[in-house]
């Protein structure tokens, strides 16, 4: 399996999909950026994953930065 890290303004969860088959990402928690040793900034990292077993994408990482 592939993960896929991107970095994109904050959506709803249900708008987000797999970059590689399109599926609706199944969201599985969100993060702060200290937890992902990010100290300079604040923000959210939100991780979800993809539902389709065939698709070749296992985790999308977003980082939403709080200004």
């Amino acid at each position: 399996m592939y993960g896929a890290v991107f970095t994109m303004p904050c959506r709803k969860t249900h708008e987000m999909k797999c970059p590689n088959c399109n599926e609706d990402l199944i969201w599985g928690g969100d993060h702060s950026y200290e937890d992902y040793g990010i100290d300079e900034q604040e923000g959210i990292v939100s991780n979800s994953s993809c539902p389709d077993d065939n698709c070749m994408v296992d985790t999308v990482i977003v980082y939403t930065r709080i200004e």
